[in-house]
């Protein structure tokens, strides 16, 4: 493990001149990915083949702005030489379409919503446990200009959308002219249904139960987004992970990727799997305040490029280390006695505990969650794995839990 300040730079002149870049700027743009440093990302890496995947999606990305700009080939935001290739470069991984790069998981999000819905009065739906309707409800709302109504999940604990439950919301919120005697011109018209995929649990649903949605969608005239956030995660169980990204990019009408989740670096995508690219042309404009520079544009889709061609391997490596980590977690603080309530999976821990060991939790990273536990008095908590958890944290808490109740 490099911990030393100068076995650090000397990582980071390997690195830099291996992609051709100078060891300072290296450094500035892994710090500027935020929630690890320069050293954590280099941590253990002595020669490229063995570099993080953070830091060689940031040597690739330098590498790919080095010759943009030596080509003077810059232009204006999304319309780029990188992000136009984009769409070429990665059909064989996704399929056709066309990627248009964000600033953030929730501004792709808010934008898919936007895109899909339309113009005029529209209803879009969304899992009541699901990441649209907990954390980004107030952004898909203001920028599609829609309603946002919640589908309550209540036929699968596991907190996977089942058709019988879009179709009751339908029925609660939209319900059909024939069905009501005020007429569908005094409700508003369904247009988007947002699913996470997996839920928030780690769970998905199959690809039949997603053709089943789709369909009901279709009937409905409503557009599917699929929100896969931590999508990838769910990918990398999987051997071959690719006929099944091709099953979901083949059903969907957009999806989202956030690529800090991915240990990717900062930003995020939307990509729309069944859109020409003259269609986004709206879309530009309306991306461009919410907060990504055009650079920042640029040096974002060298990364996603990277990340899906020359570091393929290296990312689903990642990713299933993140997963194999939770399962580790989740079984030592079972064993331990913590309620592991509600069931999860993939890279997501849920637990819940007394406050007083809620506490412990909370300051080793865990978030607080709002779902109400079995026990009253217990506090809901949630711990999603990725690279901002350094070698070595889990077992600095299960220091730290020492002597504490677990609540059993």
């Amino acid at each position: 493990m490099i911990r030393r300040d100068d076995e650090i730079e000397g990582a980071l002149r390997v690195i830099a001149d291996h992609f051709g870049a100078p060891p300072w700027l290296l450094r500035r743009v892994l710090e500027g990915y935020g929630r690890s440093s320069a050293g954590d990302s280099v941590a253990g890496a002595v020669e490229p083949g063995k570099i993080a995947l953070r830091t060689a999606l940031a040597g690739s990305s330098l590498r790919a702005l080095s010759e943009q700009l030596i080509r003077r080939d810059l232009g204006p935001y999304a319309r780029d030489r990188i992000t136009k290739r984009l769409s070429e470069t990665l059909a064989p991984f996704f399929g056709p379409g066309v990627w248009l790069p964000c600033p953030s998981a929730t501004a792709a999000g808010a934008v898919a919503a936007r895109f899909l819905a339309g113009s005029g009065p529209g209803a879009l739906f969304a899992e009541d446990v699901g990441h649209a309707m907990i954390l980004e409800a107030g952004a898909v709302t203001v920028m599609s200009g829609g309603q946002l109504f919640p589908v309550a999940i209540r036929t699968d604990e596991r907190g996977t959308i089942r058709l019988e439950d879009l179709e009751d919301a339908l029925l609660a919120h939209c319900p059909r002219a024939a069905e009501t005697t005020l007429g569908r011109d005094h409700f508003p018209s369904p247009r988007v249904l947002l699913l996470s995929w997996p839920s928030l649990f780690g769970f998905a649903p199959s690809i039949d139960e997603l053709r089943a949605l789709r369909a009901a969608c279709d009937r409905e005239g409503m557009k599917l987004a699929l929100d896969l956030v931590w999508g990838p995660h769910k990918l990398a169980e999987d051997s071959d992970p690719h006929p099944r990204l091709l099953d979901l990019m083949g059903l969907a009408d957009a999806v989202t990727f956030s690529l800090p989740k991915i240990d990717c670096g900062p930003g995020a995508f939307v990509f729309f799997p069944r859109a020409e690219e003259g269609s986004l042309d709206r879309l530009r404009a309306s991306v461009k305040p919410i907060g990504l520079a055009e650079f920042e544009a640029w040096e974002t889709s060298a990364r996603w490029e990277a990340a899906w061609t020359s570091h393929r391997a290296l990312l689903w490596e990642t990713l299933r280390s993140h997963v194999d980590r939770a399962a580790r977690i989740r079984a030592e603080l079972g064993s331990r006695g913590f309620v592991m309530s509600p069931e999860s999976a993939g890279n997501v821990v849920f637990l819940s505990t007394p406050p007083e060991t809620a506490e412990v939790f909370l300051r080793h990273g865990a978030g607080r969650w709002p779902l109400r536990c079995a026990d009253r008095g217990h506090v809901m908590l949630r711990l999603m794995i990725a690279s901002w958890y350094p070698p070595g944290w889990e077992d600095r808490l299960f220091d730290g839990l020492a002597g504490l109740p677990a609540g059993r």
